[in-house]
Order: C-alpha cells, then structure tokens, then sequence
C-alpha cells in the first residue's frame, strides 16, 4: 500500500496526528495498515474488565487501548447496533485528543501523544500500549498555549473527485478554515 504510506508521512510531515485500528486477529503478528506504520497512533481494544479483548490485535506497535466490547453504534439503515472491535475502541482514543487538542492546540502530535502516555490507566496485559484512555487525566496534561493561539480546530475533509492522486482525507488542528 506505497500511496496509503505516502500520504501517511505527508501527514506526519505536517504534523497531524494519526490514530487508527490495530486490528481484530486477536495477534502480535498481524499487519493492519495504516496502524502498523511508524507514527502512527494504534489502538488496541479491551473488554469490560479493562483486558485485552481476545480478538484485539496488539504487541510493541501499539499505542494505547481504548473500550471496544459492546459499544453502541450508528449502522445501516439509520439503524443501532452493538458492535465490538479495535474500530470501536478507536473513536475513544481520538475523541480524547480531540478534548486535549481543543484546550491545548498549540501542542503538537507528538506532545499530544506524550500526555496520552502520561495519562493513560496501565493495564496488565502486554502489547496494549500506555495503557486505557482516561480523559479526565489526558486532558488535564493540556500545556498552556500562547495568548493568541486558543482557536479551536477545525477539520479540513479533503477527498479526491476519482481517488486517482492517492489521497485520503486529512484532519489538522493546525488548519484555520
């Protein structure tokens, strides 16, 4: 996947902050892209006892974790479901730093993910990263940011008419629309 890696280090580049699924193999061996890329943020999912899900991917390359079992979601026809899967524990995760980066958003990824780590409940199990998210700790770790710069973030969607240029859509916080 050469334009899905390329677009990742472009965004990287530009200091945007990537999370992504680790994958539901329930393995240390599997390759789920873009998760397994260097810099990116990937989330491993844990069940309602704070363990690894049995189906959660994990292993060094993991980030951190966040509740996949169970969690109530939109699906097809307007309709709600349960769903289960390092998908669901995903939105965690980014929902945490977008609170982080809302009061923060002079900080950058890598700040942002270095307060995900201080933050984070440690978890027993191997190969889940920093740990669980916890917001209330993950947002307090918010640097003060410079008179001048406390403009929220805004979202830039950008996705190609055809998909030919290889782009995926981009989010930054640090886009002004």
């Amino acid at each position: 996947p050469q334009a899905l890696l390329d677009a990742v280090n472009r965004a990287l580049a530009a200091d945007i902050l990537i999370v992504a699924a680790a994958g539901n193999d329930g393995t240390d061996q599997g390759y789920n892209y873009p998760a397994q890329f260097d810099g990116v943020f990937a989330v491993a999912a844990v069940d309602g006892q704070s363990s690894r899900a049995n189906y959660s991917n994990f292993g060094p390359w993991v980030a951190g974790s966040g509740p996949g079992n169970f969690i109530w979601a939109n699906y097809l026809n307007g309709n709600v479901a349960q769903l289960s899967g390092t998908s669901m524990a995903t939105p965690h995760i980014t929902a945490g730093f977008a609170l982080l980066l809302s009061k923060a958003p002079c900080m950058t990824a890598a700040e942002a993910k270095a307060a995900f780590a201080a933050s984070a409940t440690p978890l027993t199990d191997s190969g889940m990263g920093a740990g669980l998210v916890n917001f209330q700790t993950l947002v307090a770790q918010a640097k003060n940011c410079p008179a001048g710069d406390t403009t929220p973030p805004t979202v830039d969607h950008t996705l190609p008419g055809n998909g030919a240029s290889g782009e995926i859509g981009r989010a930054s916080c640090r886009e002004r629309v």
